[in-house]
């Protein structure tokens, strides 16, 4: 999910008929693995009439497709992309990524979201997995922080970089070991 938020207003909103339907992940990851995906599909004169009611723009939806590629660039980095990877050695990192996750968000509770908290990898894969939940991710972050936590991806670098930092100073305080493991940077 691009951004929490916005997808919240569109779902209430321009697109409150798609609420309750099901997408069909399967079948958009067997297209894709198949390379059977169509590259273009022809919309009708009302899709596109409906599409022009959004917030999303074109560039961006283009500038958020141009940072995600960043997270599954990093994905890939390390291997998380790969079925093989995980018949091999089991999700073990997987769950310890959730668990990281919900300790993430402890520490978002405990210091009020004064700070902006930058997720680890690991920590940021769980995160974008529970936002797909939408309406869950809403109805949890509220419950468990008092808001709706968003995930604007737009940050500057430098942002980030503050953010990491802070996040790891926060983390060794509230939880007594480095936010990083060993060897990475």
């Amino acid at each position: 999910m691009l951004n929490p938020k916005t997808f919240n207003v569109d779902v209430n909103g321009v697109y409150a008929s798609l609420q309750g339907l099901a997408f069909p992940l399967s079948l958009a990851a067997r297209a894709i693995e198949s390379e059977t995906l169509p590259s273009h599909t022809d919309l009708t004169a009302d899709q596109i009439s409906q599409l022009k009611v959004t917030k999303w723009s074109p560039e961006d939806i283009s500038e958020a497709i141009q940072r995600q590629s960043k997270f599954v660039g990093n994905m890939h980095r390390i291997g998380w992309l790969d079925p093989g990877r995980w018949l091999d050695h089991g999700t073990m990192e997987l769950s310890l990524g959730i668990v990281l996750y919900h300790a993430w968000l402890d520490l978002a509770h405990s210091t009020s979201l004064k700070y902006f908290l930058v997720p680890r990898l690991d920590i940021d894969l769980a995160w974008h997995s529970h936002q797909l939940h939408g309406t869950g991710y809403k109805t949890d972050t509220e419950r468990l922080l008092g808001q709706f936590l968003n995930h604007d991806d737009a940050a500057a670098e430098d942002t980030l970089g503050n953010g990491l930092k802070k996040t790891g100073e926060l983390w060794k305080e509230r939880f007594g070991y480095d936010y990083q493991p060993p060897g990475s940077d």
